[in-house]
């Protein structure tokens, strides 16, 4: 398959969500987070701002549900927004991970440690009846 699309700059590529019915206010800051997010990334954020298909147009086969036109009071804050959202909570999230990370570490640790110095080195767990990898 041979890639078709041509190459625009970000200024054009504004243009284009401007001219599919994305308002945007302020250019410069839309222009930064475009820069910043990229825009196949931000398509993600403005995907759910974008038109249904009527269901006489949908094409499941392909996965295309919504047009290429905006809905009426979609603006470029909406995008930034959305984008916003998901970094602070990918950030909680992972936050969250890693703390559970420590914990788990720490009781399997303290665990293993009441048995015995080396228990981490036995073939099957007093308390879980788990073989070690090299089983």
């Amino acid at each position: 398959m041979e890639y078709t699309k041509e190459f625009k700059e970000r200024d054009a590529l504004l243009e284009e969500l401007i001219g599919r019915g994305l308002a945007v206010s302020d250019r410069a800051a839309a222009l930064e987070f475009l820069t910043r997010v990229g825009y196949f990334r931000s398509g993600a954020y403005r995907y759910v701002l974008r038109e249904l298909l009527p269901p006489d147009q949908v094409d499941a086969e392909r996965r295309e549900y919504r047009s290429d036109r905006y809905i009426p009071g979609a603006t470029f804050a909406h995008v930034v927004a959305l984008e916003s959202f998901d970094f602070k909570l990918a950030r909680v999230c992972l936050e969250g991970l890693l703390d559970f990370e420590v914990r788990a570490r720490s009781y399997s640790a303290h665990a293993c440690r009441q048995g015995r110095c080396c228990a981490h080195t036995r073939r099957v767990s007093r308390r879980w009846n788990v073989r070690s990898a090299s089983a």
